[in-house]
């Protein structure tokens, strides 16, 4: 009992956070979902555009990054803390792979998400949004934990 005590209060404590979750489906009739939708949106264009002034904006000044390769594909190895990190490596990857790269919007995991392909390699991309800016990054591009997404591009074409 006393972990779920304190449990509730660290997440009273750390606020509402909108984007993520079953929550960005269903609390507000869609403006959540909505909201991180359009600074999804927002921040793929700017990347693309190498826009790093806008992608800070868009960010929430404490935002953290999180990458997932598994060791197989090229990936940061530590977690990107901070609006003017973040922005600056994802302006540099956007670059990388400026000639080889797509974009799909979708739903993950219930949430406003993004599939990108960088180079033939799969990134899926989620947000956490608080204070009406990007306040978490996850970018999945792991092969072995988009098995079911692979199959259904492969399903597709």
């Amino acid at each position: 009992r006393q972990h779920q005590l304190r449990a509730t209060r660290r997440l009273e404590l750390a606020g509402p956070s909108v984007g993520r979750g079953p929550a960005a489906r269903t609390s507000d009739g869609g403006g959540a979902a909505a909201q991180a939708a359009h600074l999804l949106g927002a921040f793929v264009a700017a990347a693309r555009a190498g826009d790093v002034d806008r992608l800070t904006e868009l960010l929430h000044a404490d935002v953290r990054a999180y990458q997932d390769g598994g060791g197989r594909v090229r990936a940061a190895r530590r977690v990107l803390v901070g609006a003017a990190n973040v922005a600056r490596f994802t302006v540099g990857v956007a670059g990388l792979h400026r000639a080889r790269r797509t974009v799909a919007f979708a739903d993950v995991n219930g949430a406003p998400g993004a599939v990108l392909m960088l180079s033939g390699i799969a990134h899926v991309l989620s947000a956490e949004i608080r204070d009406g800016r990007i306040y978490r990054l996850f970018d999945v591009c792991n092969p072995d934990k988009l098995t079911t997404l692979r199959r259904a591009v492969e399903g597709a074409a």
